[in-house]
C-alpha cells in the first residue's frame, strides 16, 4: 500500500483534496450549515448581516485558505525577479518594485475607466496562466479549454451572484447580464468540446473527471467565492509553489523567512481590517477596491510568472549563485 501511495502524483493528490472539499461541502449542506450558496455578494458581505450571509467560521477557514497558499504564491513574486531578472542592486530592486506598482495602478485606473473590458483582458490572461495546472493530465489546447469552463461556469451555475460581483466591480447591470450570457455560452462550447475528446480525457486516467465533477459540485452547493478559493489554492496556488520550490536549490531558508514574514505582516493588516470591521463597520465599496487591488496585483504578477517561470523555472538560483 505504501508503495502505491508513492506512485500516485502530487497533482492527482490535490485533485483528490479537491474532491474531499466537495465532500465535505456537501455534508454541511446535509447538516444545514450555511456556505452562502446562491447569495448575493452586495449580501455575502452586507455589514449589517455578515454572520447571516458569510458565517464566521467559513471567513477564517477560507482567509486560512488565502493566507497559506494565496499569500505566498504572491510573495514569490520579489525572489523571483531576484533570481531571474537578476536585482542585484538596491537601485534596481526598487526600480522593479515601482514598476510592480505601475503595473498595478494602470491596471486600476483601466478598470475604473473601462471595466468590463479590462475584465475580459484580464481573463483572456488568466486563462493562458492556469492553463498550466491542467499540463499534468491533458494537451496544452484541452488544458486551455478547462481553464477558460473552469473561468466561465459560475456565469452558468449561479448568474445572479455571478452579475452581483460584476456590479461591485463596476460593471453595470447590463454589461454584467452581456458578459453572463457570452461567459454562459463559452462555458457549454467548452463543455462539448470537452466531452467530444472523451476517449483523450479518459486514457489519461480518471482523475481529471473527479475534479471536473467536483468544481460542479462546490459550484452547486456553494458559493462562487468557495468554490474559487478551493481552486485558487489547492490547485493553482499550491502547484506553483511546489513547482517553485523544487527548482531552487539555494538560500530556501531566505525564501521561507520571506514568506513568513510577509504572511505575518498580511495577517497583522487582516487582523486590523477585522478590528475596525467590527467597530466602525466597514461599507461595500471597500470590498470593491480590495477585490479590484487583488485583480490589479495579480496581473504584474502573472507577466513576471509567465516571462520568468514559466518559460524557463529550470534554474531559479540567478543572482544567489
Amino acid at each position: 500500500m505504501a508503495k502505491a501511495f508513492k506512485q500516485i502524483s502530487s497533482r492527482k493528490i490535490q485533485t483528490y483534496l479537491v474532491c474531499a472539499c466537495a465532500i465535505l461541502v456537501i455534508s454541511g449542506n446535509l447538516f444545514g450549515l450555511n456556505l452562502g450558496v446562491s447569495v448575493l455578494v452586495s449580501e455575502f458581505f452586507s455589514p449589517t448581516d455578515l454572520e447571516t450571509f458569510l458565517p464566521t467560521w467559513l471567513m477564517y477557514v477560507l482567509g486560512g485558505f488565502i493566507m497559506c497558499f494565496g499569500v505566498p504564491h504572491g510573495a514569490l513574486d520579489f525572489d523571483l525577479a531576484i533570481r531571474k531578472i537578476p536585482l542585484q542592486t538596491w537601485t534596481r530592486k526598487c526600480s522593479f518594485i515601482l514598476l510592480y506598482i505601475l503595473i498595478a495602478s494602470i491596471c486600476v485606473v483601466l478598470w475604473f475607466c473601462f471595466p468590463a473590458f479590462t475584465l475580459c483582458v484580464f481573463l483572456a490572461i488568466s486563462i493562458w496562466h492556469f492553463a498550466k495546472d491542467w499540463e499534468t493530465y491533458l494537451p496544452t489546447n484541452l488544458s486551455l479549454l478547462t481553464a477558460v469552463w473552469i473561468l466561465t461556469l459560475p456565469a452558468l451555475l449561479q448568474p445572479d451572484a455571478f452579475v452581483s460581483i460584476l456590479a461591485m466591480l463596476w460593471i453595470s447591470s447590463a454589461e454584467g447580464q452581456l458578459l453572463g450570457s457570452i461567459f454562459s455560452a463559452l462555458t457549454i462550447i467548452c463543455s462539448i468540446l470537452l466531452l467530444l475528446n472523451w476517449r483523450l480525457l479518459l486514457n489519461r486516467g480518471y482523475a481529471y473527471c473527479f475534479e471536473i465533477a467536483a468544481y460542479l459540485l462546490l459550484l452547486l452547493f456553494s458559493h462562487i467565492l468557495v468554490f474559487f478559493t478551493v481552486y485558487f489554492c489547492v490547485v493553482h496556488s499550491a502547484t506553483y509553489l511546489k513547482k517553485y520550490y523544487k527548482n531552487i536549490t539555494s538560500e530556501k531558508r531566505h525564501l521561507l523567512t520571506q514568506i513568513f514574514g510577509i504572511m505575518l505582516l498580511t495577517t497583522i493588516l487582516g487582523v486590523i481590517i477585522i478590528f475596525f470591521s467590527n467597530v466602525y463597520g466597514i461599507e461595500s465599496h471597500f470590498y470593491t477596491w480590495l477585490f479590484v487591488g487583488l485583480f490589479a496585483l495579480t496581473v504584474p504578477h502573472m507577466l513576471l510568472v509567465e516571462r520568468y517561470f514559466n518559460t524557463s523555472s529550470e534554474n531559479l538560483d540567478g543572482a544567489y549563485k
